[in-house]
């Protein structure tokens, strides 16, 4: 297989700091646990790989230059199609490719490479490669997908505009207040990718998640909810976050009965105003004073233990609609601050409980005796623990 090429991507730097995207490429990767790098209009590289370089040689074995070539035509050229995902000999070794578009014509297209953890092998003559850096099941792979096409397009068309392109054609939708507001969701996603690599304590990050989404989106509350192990009943506030005047919906953090809308195992997606809404959460909601939410469920290990819930916004439940209008603008924000925050929180927590079942072990294999006394012809022996032998 030939190596990388770097391409002339000049035009491409006037709109787009290069630095900046392969910083961006180099979060996200690590956060969604793929491999990635970017492709200018006529298919030349603009970034270099992020992950493991042993891991993306591995990928390269199976995956060809024509290979990626076919990807990338075919969603640079289609206007139907802006993504793909493709399978390769090896089961659970898949690449892709996502275009990022303006006025149909692609602009950057990424090429992305993931090893799947719950791959099937059926029909497959090889089996599953598993040592690989990240693991990710194929339902993680998909929304990784849509995130980094959903942040993209915001990247984008933020410089676009910034840099006068869009001003300069009819086709210009942004006012002013507008493009600030778009200027201001691409600040903020840089600020969420940068938490991604904190030494902060989980608390400290998801607070600061929570209120990042949260101002941007204008919401009046947002948090995690931790599930009881031994009290599935009960649930406790890990992190909240109101806006200013807004009361918690909860008299105490801990031991909090479980609320009817966080025994979903399904994205729950609530408004009052919206037709067919089952009346056990409206009744809820009303108790709550909330008009509108979105309740996601955290998996850890395979199993929901928290829920990250985002409540209608601020100024809409205050009357402000005029305050309101604006926030239509961050639907695809939300998305991507949404996903980007449950991903870490499940990551971290995943790492953490694994980390603690090492260190239990580790400490329960200390607690063996090192040597045993035993009786040989009539005599007490102290010997280490492997020389024992059965009988003795």
């Amino acid at each position: 297989m030939s190596s990388f090429y770097k391409g002339n991507y000049s035009e491409l730097n006037s709109v787009i700091d290069l630095r900046e995207l392969k910083s961006l490429q180099d979060s996200f990767c690590q956060a969604v646990g793929v491999y990635a790098y970017c492709l200018d209009s006529v298919g030349m590289n603009i970034t270099e790989p992020s992950g493991n370089p042993e891991d993306i040689a591995k990928f390269r074995q199976v995956v060809s230059d024509a290979d990626i070539q076919n990807a990338f035509r075919g969603v640079s050229a289609s206007s139907l199609e802006d993504q793909t995902l493709e399978s390769t000999i090896v089961p659970n070794m898949k690449y892709g490719a996502v275009s990022v578009t303006y006025q149909g014509n692609a602009i950057i297209t990424w090429i992305i490479f993931a090893a799947l953890s719950d791959a099937d092998e059926d029909g497959y003559d090889y089996h599953s490669v598993t040592d690989f850096t990240y693991l990710i099941t194929e339902a993680q792979l998909n929304h990784a997908l849509d995130l980094l096409r959903e942040a993209s397009c915001i990247l984008l068309h933020t410089r676009l505009a910034a840099s006068g392109i869009l001003a300069e054609t009819k086709r210009n939708r942004y006012s002013e207040e507008e493009l600030l507001l778009s200027m201001r969701r691409k600040d903020v996603m840089t600020e969420i990718v940068s938490l991604l690599d904190s030494d902060e304590r989980i608390e400290v990050i998801m607070q600061q998640l929570l209120q990042k989404c949260g101002t941007q989106l204008g919401l009046s509350d947002c948090m995690i909810c931790q599930l009881k192990k031994n009290q599935p009943s009960y649930m406790d506030v890990a992190a909240e976050w109101r806006a200013e005047g807004t009361e918690s919906s909860f008299e105490e953090q801990r031991e909090q009965i479980r609320p009817i809308y966080l025994q979903t195992e399904q994205l729950l997606a609530v408004s009052s105003h919206a037709e067919q809404v089952e009346q056990r959460y409206l009744e809820e909601m009303e108790q709550q004073g909330v008009k509108a939410m979105v309740v996601v469920p955290i998996r850890i290990n395979g199993a929901i233990s928290m829920y990250a819930v985002f409540r209608m916004a601020y100024y809409l439940g205050h009357g402000q609609m005029e305050l309101a209008l604006p926030y239509h603008m961050d639907l695809y924000f939300e998305s991507a601050a949404m996903i980007l925050t449950l991903i870490t929180v499940g990551k971290y927590l995943e790492s953490r409980s694994k980390r603690r079942t090492s260190d239990a072990i580790s400490k329960l294999m200390d607690l063996s005796p090192k040597t045993a006394v035993v009786l040989r012809s009539g005599v007490e022996q102290e010997i280490p623990v492997e020389q024992v032998l059965v009988g003795d």
